[in-house]
């Protein structure tokens, strides 16, 4: 697929806000899909990066501050996934390539219930999943390891789902602070 060009990206601060700014007022309200569980898989995210060296750190980024941006509700959403992919191909000035943008794309049409596999050996889309899927236990769903994509991370995955605990469950941070574990 190709995009247009985005020449000069903006920072990953400036990203995230931008994707806020789009969030539908639904999701922006959510205590369970809101801004606070965006920058908690962002953490979480940077967390699994020092694990999964050949994963794409500005994808992980924009991944977590776009995935649940375009919830309608906290229930059953299927579509939220394709909406924030829209959205970041539309509205979103993300600084991907090509190849980075698909893989983004794709992490977040199928992170929630889409048509993909339940694990990805994409190391990036991978990262992205996992990233989120950690976070789980925040709806007392303990994220199965048939789930979990990056190799570290499921071979320790209970000292994983600690960590994304401590991110989740501890102080929000601003966005500001998120991108500078990045």
């Amino acid at each position: 697929m190709t995009h247009p060009p985005h020449h000069h990206p903006a920072s990953l601060a400036d990203l995230a806000a931008e994707a806020e700014s789009l969030a539908t007022d639904i999701a922006l309200a959510s205590h369970l899909h809101g801004p606070k569980h965006w920058r908690a898989v962002a953490r979480t995210g940077a967390v699994i990066l020092n694990h999964a060296p050949r994963a794409h750190a500005r994808s992980v980024f924009v991944f977590a501050a776009l995935h649940d941006t375009q919830r309608h509700n906290d229930r059953y959403d299927p579509d939220h996934g394709n909406r924030a992919a829209a959205i970041l191909e539309a509205r979103i000035d993300h600084g991907l390539n090509d190849v980075q943008l698909d893989r983004v794309i794709y992490a977040l049409r199928n992170h929630s219930g889409g048509d993909g596999p339940p694990q990805h050996s994409d190391p990036t889309i991978g990262a992205c999943w996992d990233s989120d899927r950690l976070t789980l236990d925040r709806v007392r769903i303990v994220p199965s390891e048939d789930y979990i994509s990056t190799p570290a991370v499921r071979g320790d995955l209970q000292r994983f789902r600690a960590i994304a605990r401590q991110i989740s469950e501890g102080e929000d941070v601003p966005w500001i602070e998120v991108a500078e574990e990045y």
